[in-house]
Formats: C-alpha cells, sequence, structure tokens
C-alpha cells in the first residue's frame, strides 16, 4: 500500500510542476479480457469480464493536448485450454493437471497508464478525443482454477510480475458545469509481454476497455 501510494504521489507531483493544466478525476472502467498465444499446445478459450478503477491525471501542455496518466487498481483474466496435461505450480506445490478442460486465471494488476490524449474544442456541452499509449502493469495477485485439480489455487509463481500493452481509442467528454465533465470512451489495449511465463509458448493479454469517469 506504501508503494502504491508513493506512486501516486511522485505522478502528481511531476504533473503538477510541469503541467500548463491540471485536471484531476476518477474512474470505474468495466472491460473485456483474453489471452492470445502462439503454440500449439494451448488455445484461448474465450474472455472475462473485469473491472478496474482509480485516478486520472490530465496534463494539458496545450489547449487541446494532454499527457495522460494515473493510478488503478483491476481485476483482469482469461480462460485456456492446455492440448496435454500440464505440471502447474501453485504456491504451495506443484500440481497436474489433466487436458481438455479450462483453466480459468484470475488476476490483479495496479497499472499506470501513460498517453497522449488529443481532444476538440467544445461544440455545445460536448467534446470528442482520441487516446494512444501505453500501459504497464504490475501483478499483485494470480489464482488459477479448473477442478478438481486447480480450485482458485494461487499462481503468482505462474503469471510474470510485469505486464505492458500499449492501446488507443476515442471517446467524448460531457461538460455538467465548471471545469467538471463526464467522460466515456472506448479504449483498445493489446499486450505485448509473455503473461504465463511457465508455461509454453507465449501468452498475452488483451482487453477492450469502456472507460467511464468524471473530471473536475
Amino acid at each position: 500500500m506504501r508503494k502504491i501510494v508513493f506512486t501516486a504521489i511522485f505522478i502528481l507531483s511531476i504533473t503538477t510542476v510541469y503541467g500548463q493544466k491540471l485536471r484531476l478525476g476518477v474512474c470505474l472502467n468495466p472491460h473485456f479480457d483474453w489471452f492470445s498465444e502462439n503454440s500449439d499446445l494451448m488455445k484461448s478459450n474465450g474472455s472475462r469480464i473485469g473491472i478496474e478503477g482509480g485516478l486520472v491525471i490530465e496534463n494539458y501542455f496545450a489547449k487541446n493536448y494532454a499527457f495522460l496518466t494515473g493510478i488503478r487498481l483491476g481485476t483482469y483474466g482469461g480462460r485456456m485450454v492446455y492440448n496435454d496435461s500440464i505440471t502447474f505450480i501453485t504456491d504451495e506445490k506443484e500440481k497436474e493437471a489433466p487436458p481438455g478442460p479450462e483453466v480459468i486465471y484470475k488476476l490483479q494488476y495496479i497499472s499506470v497508464p501513460l498517453a497522449l490524449k488529443l481532444k476538440t474544442n467544445q461544440m455545445g456541452y460536448l467534446s470528442y478525443f482520441a487516446q494512444l499509449g501505453f500501459t504497464p502493469q504490475i501483478n499483485i495477485s494470480a489464482k488459477a482454477d479448473s477442478p478438481p485439480a486447480l480450485n482458485n489455487d494461487g499462481a503468482n509463481k505462474e503469471v510474470g510480475l510485469f505486464a505492458l500493452s500499449y492501446h488507443f481509442g476515442g471517446g467524448l467528454e460531457y461538460g455538467v458545469g465548471g471545469n467538471t465533465a463526464i467522460v466515456i470512451a472506448v479504449l483498445y489495449n493489446n499486450g505485448f509481454l509473455d503473461i504465463l511465463t511457465k508455461q509454453p509458448g507465449k501468452e498475452s493479454l488483451n482487453y477492450l476497455t469502456i472507460h467511464v469517469g468524471v473530471m473536475f
């Protein structure tokens, strides 16, 4: 928890010093997650629904252009089917999982997005924007479920500590008075680091986010 607080303070300090105009906000974002893989020994088996929330910081260096960052805590995951039995390293011991039944991964990450936001002038109550950037993440919890072999077992030894994706998308802001605005956007995140580091091949985490926030 201390690391989270110190990270948020550091980000806020940097944006305050270098920003011409600073906006703060909060968000609560549902998202749809799935794995992509490059190995014939496994295949992704559908998506899971997760949610993230936290602080949003916009640092405007020109009228309609801003650096965007913040800090968020969220739940993620995916479904994987293995074509052969696998040795699964849980937090307590090694377990043998048979082929066929899907393994459901339940992950928690701290995310610090780093993005560029390009916004139009306000037209009535509305303005529109595009956003693109990167999303570094730190894994803080991992579990795997595939009864009877795995029953929400700790999977921190199976999952890499870091994840990284690029994202892009767009949305709109609706002014509700003063500097306050409701923000809605759709963002696609494409992961390019290996998530399941103990399994063969490369498995990355992708997700489609519906961003819902309020800026002040």
